[in-house]
């Protein structure tokens, strides 16, 4: 007992040692990073003095190239001509050394507009620098000069081996954007079109020099052929080892019958065998390891094993170990789909960013907002979406990543050995990931590894998830909130024309042309500018020029009609706990009624399946919409906590799930737009509510 009370003391004294060591470790990177921050602010003040500032940029830099852009930000700060006199202190400081010469190229482009001399400095700096990262940062420099062809030479080499390096990302991505305007540039040259003089200084023009490798790097980033090349190598693979081909069809049927896939219509069902069999490429054999979504990619992955076989080329087999290494699953969220030549994906749970080849077919199904549930690979330093991907709405996308959320905290619980805490998300509505990952830091590697193999391995339960989201009827209901259903009756009482004289007499019934009307509430303002929208556009639409003025009186919903017939009235209303006020209402003017005949017809029955993945139902004419436009600021909203959106707009609080609200609306008003029909113009809401569509980028 005295031993596993030591022991108990001893581990507990361990641990106080490891939470102060954690602590010190944690105060000291606080210490030295508000250090690194004030020396920063130091080097650019204007008061510092000129060597004071040369200095502090070697020590931070280390000799290594300047970033691309500090001369322009050293000018903002204090002066052009300091900018001037410190580049010119850091070359008698440290002289041929890159920092000194990426410094003074970029003070003679940014300040001094010579692309000429800075050209000429940058390929100094080249010949000195062997660093990859250094490398990376001459080619934003090299960009910056509009040297296009070399600044993708580097960086492409770069993302070969390392393809998540973001630099190199961010540097690619620019380098091919430029690329592409000046290629389909016009003829007569514009700021950012085709020069006429080559930017790499060869004196040759640009179309003789630079422009054929330009081309060249554009053909290879929309170039799939290695991912085709790959999968006819698997195809065959699997094909000639049975016991490899069986592993994967017995995980491509399991996955689909998780899925749900029997009872999609062909062609999805044709891009979620795909989506499965590319999965299965990368799973384990092991049954074991391929529970653990957590788990490292084995090496008898069948990717794995094809890369090892003798009679694969080695073009493949350098493919399949690159795919192995460099796929990642994710909820990728669109940022512009008319963009080119690439789109900039976001993973709205981790915040990963990449610049992505997307095949125009699979851009076609997106819009404004779309999120692409899927893989994106890399196996020649480009990433591109894999054959196969899911575009989801919005809100869709959402209430995915509450779901993988839930299943990440289930691995975590699992490899840790406890439970760890987590509310259920069923019990509240999805935050708005899509919304917030603009705002929060990108996960670290190690955790946005994990969540995209959580998100490989429960894929099919996440389709089977969006299926049934999208099958899922909503609810028909009325304008007293009861559900849809038709009810016609023939209802007896005992005086009929009495009882028609009380009804008649009812504050919510009226006698028109000798038909009782029954009245319900009275409609809101954009109810009622929207149906009168909608009325006027189909007299037009007709032919009929008919001016409707807004009624004097208000307007409301009907509720239904009452006919009196000899001893009985007629009954016409559409649910049935309207038809049982109505008997209560009979009830209470002193009648005993007994329903003769009854008639009850479920209109879901005979109408088209709706479907909760479907778009929004605006209004069907521009007057309408701009009628919904002028009073949808003003509607309190379920979705809003009964707020208003005007409201909401004013709440920090609540300005992420407004936002959401709004791509929603974006996203639909930009399919409807691609299809021809009548949509709102979202953007006005947006300046009405003042949120532009980059406040949360």
């Amino acid at each position: 007992m005295a031993k596993t009370r030591q022991k108990s003391s001893k581990s507990a004294r361990d641990k106080r040692a490891e939470r102060t060591k954690a602590a010190r470790v944690a105060r000291r990177r606080t210490e030295a990073e508000q250090e690194a921050q004030r020396r920063l602010e130091e080097l650019f003040a204007e008061e510092t003095p000129v060597a004071r500032s040369a200095t502090l940029l070697l020590e931070r830099l280390g000799g290594g190239p300047v970033p691309a852009g500090i001369a322009r930000f050293f000018a903002i700060a204090s002066s052009t001509e300091r900018a001037r006199m410190v580049t010119a202190e850091v070359g008698r400081l440290a002289p041929n050394t890159s920092t000194a010469l990426t410094l003074a190229a970029d003070v003679a482009f940014q300040l001094e507009g010579d692309a000429r001399s800075a050209s000429a400095l940058l390929d100094r700096a080249l010949a000195v620098v062997d660093d990859e990262d250094e490398r990376t940062t001459l080619a934003a420099h090299l960009l910056e000069v509009g040297r296009v062809a070399e600044a993708l030479a580097i960086v492409q080499e770069v993302l070969l081996d390392t393809p998540d390096d973001e630099d190199a990302h961010g540097v690619a991505a620019d380098a091919l954007a430029l690329a592409h305007r000046r290629i389909c540039a016009p003829t007569d040259d514009d700021d950012d079109g085709a020069p006429d003089e080559c930017p790499c200084w060869s004196g040759r023009a640009w179309p003789d020099c630079c422009r054929p490798a330009e081309e060249r790097a554009l053909e290879r980033f929309h170039d799939r052929s290695p991912l085709y090349s790959l999968r006819t190598a698997m195809l065959r693979f699997t094909a000639t080892e049975p016991v490899t081909g069986a592993l994967v069809a017995e995980d491509v049927a399991r996955w689909l019958e998780i899925a749900g896939a029997e009872s999609c219509v062909e062609s999805e069902r044709e891009g979620l065998v795909r989506m499965a069999t590319e999965h299965a490429w990368i799973v384990s054999g092991d049954e074991d390891s391929e529970e653990d979504a957590s788990a490292p990619l084995d090496l008898d992955a069948p990717l794995a094993l094809l890369a090892a076989d003798a009679a694969t080329s080695p073009g493949d087999a350098v493919a399949a170990r690159r795919w192995l290494s460099h796929c990642q699953y994710g909820l990728w969220q669109v940022g512009d789909a008319t963009s080119v030549p690439g789109v900039w994906l976001t993973d709205i749970l981790t915040g990963l960013r990449r610049y992505v080849a997307v095949p125009p077919e699979q851009l076609q199904q997106t819009s404004r907002w779309t999120v692409l549930l899927g893989a994106l690979v890399a196996i020649d330093g480009t990433w591109r979406t894999a054959s196969a991907v899911l575009p989801l709405r919005p809100g869709e996308a959402d209430a995915v990543a509450e779901l993988v959320e839930e299943m990440t905290y289930s691995v975590v619980s699992a490899m840790s050995g406890r439970r760890l805490a987590r509310g259920s998300s069923r019990q509240r509505r999805p935050e708005p990931f899509g919304v917030l990952v603009a705002r929060t830091e990108p996960a670290p590697p190690e955790v946005a590894d994990l969540m995209g193999k959580v998100i490989g391995g429960g894929l099919p339960q996440l389709v089977a998830m969006v299926h049934e989201m999208r099958d899922t009827a909503p609810r028909l209901t009325n304008t007293d909130g009861d559900p849809l259903c038709l009810v016609k009756a023939t209802v007896r009482v005992s005086d009929a024309e009495a009882t028609a004289d009380r009804l008649a007499a009812h504050p919510d019934i009226e006698l028109e042309d000798g038909t009782l009307v029954w009245w319900g509430r009275e409609l809101d303002d954009l109810e009622r500018a929207t149906s009168l929208a909608e009325l006027r556009a189909q007299l037009r639409a007709r032919g009929e020029q008919v001016e409707l003025a807004e009624p004097d009186g208000p307007r409301r919903w009907l509720r239904g009609r009452i006919q009196r017939r000899d001893r009985a009235f007629e009954v016409d209303v559409n649910s049935k706990e309207r038809f049982e006020r109505f008997l209560e209402m009979l009830r209470d003017m002193g009648e005993e009624p007994s329903v003769s005949e009854r008639l009850v017809i479920d209109p879901a029955q005979d109408m088209p399946q709706l479907r909760s993945g479907s778009l929004i139902p605006f209004a069907a004419s521009e007057e309408a919409n701009a009628a919904w436009l002028t009073h949808w600021p003003d509607q309190k909203l379920p979705s809003l906590g009964g707020r208003t959106p005007r409201h909401a707009s004013r709440r920090i609080s609540d300005q992420p799930r407004l936002e959401a609200l709004l791509r929603e609306l974006e996203h639909d008003a930009d399919v409807l737009a691609q299809r021809g029909l009548p949509a709102p113009d979202v953007g006005r809401l947006r300046a009405e509510l003042q949120l532009p569509v980059d406040a949360w980028r």
